[in-house]
């Protein structure tokens, strides 16, 4: 995808998992200071890692992470992995008990958001 999209608007709608999102980006000296990225609207866990560094995870709240320290001049990556929610995926497993006990047997089930929705950006 080349822009955040809710995965309930996809084919993966009934996906359970972690989602992985991948970008490069080239830094020059004069912009390598203070950067903080903003995933934006995210619906479920979020960890963010630069360069294979680990930024931190959040579960909720504003998904602002401080990435300074990651960043190096030249070409960096981003990698933003977000963990989804069980309900979609549960609701599709008609024939067991759990799964329609823990969706509360509902022919009708909402559909849950799930990914980045956005919009993403970095800030200095």
């Amino acid at each position: 995808m080349e822009t955040p999209t809710d995965l309930k608007e996809t084919e993966w709608k009934d996906f359970a998992g972690t989602v992985v999102y991948r970008t490069k980006f080239d830094v020059n000296s004069s912009n390598a200071g203070d950067t903080v990225l903003n995933l934006g609207k995210v619906y479920g866990i979020s960890q963010v890692l630069v360069n294979g560094v680990d930024c931190g995870v959040k579960w909720y709240g504003n998904r602002i992470y401080d990435i300074a320290d990651q960043l190096h001049t030249g070409s960096n990556e981003i990698e933003v992995r977000v963990v989804t929610v069980l309900g979609n995926y549960m609701h599709t497993l008609t024939d067991n008990a759990t799964a329609q006990k823990f969706t509360a047997g509902r022919k009708e089930w909402p559909t849950l958001s799930l990914g980045i929705l956005g919009p993403v950006t970095l800030y200095k």
